[in-house]
């Protein structure tokens, strides 16, 4: 009987062991932030344009962070919806308060981020502030714009 027992102790001790490596190599290939210093930003736009919870954030092109939340509200004074995007950016980055705030794109078809041009302005916004971002402009009116130049140039060439 003991010898089975001893058998059960080492199995339960390999699987432990198992599981341990597992989690720890999930968290090393992932960019997990629980350990990682940083600060929060609040930024708003009016218009979000496909922004996800997780997706990207970049200081002039490096990756710097992820975006922990995005919300929709509204305020009953200016009767405005605004998003409010609660961006993470890792320890070590600063943001010059003439900063643009941007949502972009990988690629043409690719995942929406948040883009942080930096300014060249001496004073730099500080952890935890709410800036305004740049409204991405939307697709639908860039079609309308599309199909409105469309008309104008086969008028034009119509009339030659």
């Amino acid at each position: 009987m003991p010898k089975e027992s001893d058998l059960e102790v080492k199995v339960g001790a390999f699987v432990l062991a198992a599981i341990v490596c597992l989690v720890g190599f999930v968290f090393s290939i992932s960019d997990f932030s629980i350990f990682k210093k940083g600060q929060t930003y609040q930024v708003m736009f009016e218009f979000a344009n496909g922004l996800k919870k997780g997706a990207p954030l970049r200081v002039a092109g490096v990756a710097a962070g992820h975006l922990r939340s995005i919300k929709v509200s509204y305020d009953q004074g200016t009767r405005l919806t605004d998003v409010v995007v609660e961006a993470w950016m890792e320890e070590g980055h600063s943001i010059p308060a003439d900063s643009r705030f941007l949502i972009n794109q990988l690629g043409l078809l690719g995942e929406k981020y948040l883009e942080i041009m930096p300014g060249k302005a001496a004073d730099m916004v500080p952890a935890g502030a709410t800036v305004h971002g740049e409204d991405p402009v939307p697709m639908e009116t860039i079609t309308k714009t599309l199909g409105s130049l469309g008309t104008k140039v086969e008028t034009t060439l119509n009339s030659i």
